[in-house]
């Protein structure tokens, strides 16, 4: 089987989410597209405390929210996965991204967007 693409509109929908959650102050600690072999689809993983505050019901009620608002959105709540900054999912996430890429970039002391093989880090 062939992986699928990540498609540049995807991208920027993926952008603009973060964006926009982050502006309405729902605190966003990673949020990476990542491939998943076993599914062979791209997931938009999005890790925030919200989950531990509030439940993963009521962050996806916040994702689904902004994604309501944004303007011809091409990803749903079916392409997003939210995940507790405490949780072993987020961990075993992180692992994986490092097996699957090379060295993180910094610049001006923060995080930006990496492409490795298997993901697309927004923020980490």
């Amino acid at each position: 089987m062939y992986k699928t693409a990540l498609v540049a509109e995807a991208l920027q929908d993926g952008r603009a989410l973060i964006e926009a959650l982050v502006k309405r102050r729902f605190p966003v600690s990673a949020a990476v597209w990542y491939y998943l072999p076993e599914n062979m689809r791209w997931r938009l993983f999005i890790v925030s405390r919200f989950v531990d505050q509030k439940g993963p019901l009521q962050a996806y009620r916040y994702v689904q929210r902004e994604l309501a608002r944004l303007p011809a959105s091409r990803i749903s709540l079916d392409d997003i996965s939210v995940l507790s900054e405490r949780g072993t999912d987020f961990q075993d996430l992180r692992v994986a991204i490092e097996r699957t890429g090379s060295a993180r970039v910094r610049r001006g002391g923060r995080m930006q967007d990496v492409v490795f093989e298997d993901a697309y880090i927004y923020r980490l």
